[in-house]
């Protein structure tokens, strides 16, 4: 996955690893991409 940006707002990130994973699975989201725990340091 490419760099994320410092500044970037949560709904950016989400939507950029959301098309890391399709781009990942090569657009087939299926039962082995069960779920993303994201742990944000504060």
């Amino acid at each position: 996955m490419e760099e994320i940006p410092a500044g970037t707002s949560p709904q950016e990130f989400l939507d950029e690893v959301h098309k890391a994973l399709i781009r990942h699975t090569e657009g087939r989201l299926t039962d082995d991409v069960a779920m993303i725990l994201i742990d944000r340091l504060a």
